[in-house]
């Protein structure tokens, strides 16, 4: 296997939503508790998990570990680096062509369950104005540019 650069593990770790990772590529059990999603930590087997959004990440707070994409794949599927890698770069393809799932932030109320219709005419949720874009929104071409480089590091892998 050629040598993986910095910027390709960076995407595998951090532009692969360890949410879909969980539920959709390694199909780990989860149970519903409090509102939030909880796996099953590949390590105790324990449900006391989470995810963060911000980070990527994965913990089980009785194991005291964070886990990454990489990490993860690695501890679920009990194989060496290198594997989770190559499993990822097929799964970042496979992700790439659904669409994510629209949600709401954690914590907050879904805006398309109130029961006021929305009468300005502005999206009820931020996916739809994902969906729609308008004039108004000002692109990020700085952003834009840099998820092409990504996408094309991840389709040289």
């Amino acid at each position: 296997m050629p040598r993986l650069s910095s910027q390709a593990l960076y995407a595998l770790r951090n532009h692969i939503n360890i949410d879909r990772l969980i539920t959709q590529v390694l199909q780990m059990p989860i149970q519903q508790r409090d509102g939030r999603v909880r796996f099953q930590c590949p390590l105790c087997a324990r449900f006391h998990t989470a995810t963060h959004p911000n980070t990527n990440l994965a913990r089980c707070f009785e194991c005291e570990k964070n886990f990454n994409t990489i990490e993860l794949v690695m501890a679920v599927r009990n194989i060496p680096f290198l594997e989770a890698v190559a499993l990822l770069k097929q799964t970042h393809k496979i992700l790439a062509n659904r669409a994510p799932p629209c949600q709401p932030p954690r914590g907050l109320p879904n805006p398309r369950a109130s029961p006021d219709p929305n009468p300005a005419g502005a999206p009820a949720h931020a996916c739809d104005a994902k969906a729609k874009p308008t004039q108004q929104q000002p692109t990020n071409t700085k952003a834009t540019s840099r998820l092409i480089a990504i996408k094309q590091i991840l389709n040289m892998l």
